[in-house]
């Protein structure tokens, strides 16, 4: 005898008790082992480079991006934190933790993309980007911004031995710029991948 096809409402029903179980399996310490042991592969590090690569230069991306700095709870946040830490001591600090790589759009140096290499912390997500990047006068596309193991400013200066400094005039950032080819831009990307 075959199986009895669902209706409608039963497979809403079953839909929803697996997403309730998800929900909870994926927080526990067995889910989060096998997250990790699947994303120290090769092959999961070479698809996450990949999609890395071609997602953050889709219109959906950065619709997202814009979306998302819009909104109010955002803008209050930003608000507080530079308010907090940069207005009143002058020296904003980072937790150390993230680094990112962003394109400067139409930036070229001896016919090769620039790109703005930094760090960050975890808790300001694209805060920092941004902030730079209008200070420079500069249109971000983010290729890659990852909260990495050890400190992120190990990783910043083997990433700025590659490529030619452009030597910009100073501006906020201005001595972390790089002109990268492809293949300089691949290492970049493998440097921050492997310490993920």
């Amino acid at each position: 005898m075959g199986r009895r096809k669902l209706t409608d409402a039963e497979r809403e029903v079953s839909k929803a008790k697996v997403k309730a179980y998800m929900k909870t399996y994926n927080a526990t310490d067995e889910a989060k082992a096998r997250r990790k042991a699947g994303q120290s592969t090769p092959e999961y590090k070479a698809k996450a480079k990949t999609y890395l690569k071609t997602y953050a230069a889709t219109d959906e991306y950065r619709a997202k991006k814009k979306f998302y700095y819009a909104k109010d709870e955002c803008k209050a946040r930003a608000k507080k934190y530079y308010a907090a830490r940069y207005i009143k001591t002058g020296n904003p600090t980072s937790d150390n933790n993230v680094i990112y790589i962003w394109e400067a759009i139409d930036e070229f140096f001896n016919g090769e993309q620039v790109y703005k290499i930094g760090v960050t912390s975890a808790r300001l997500g694209e805060a920092r980007i941004h902030q730079c990047a209008k200070k420079s006068g500069k249109d971000a596309n983010v290729l890659i911004l990852e909260n990495v193991n050890g400190k992120a400013t190990d990783i910043e200066a083997e990433i700025l031995k590659l490529g030619e400094d452009p030597k910009y005039i100073e501006c906020d950032g201005y001595t972390e710029f790089r002109a990268l080819n492809n293949d300089d831009l691949d290492k970049a990307l493998d440097l921050i991948i492997t310490r993920i």
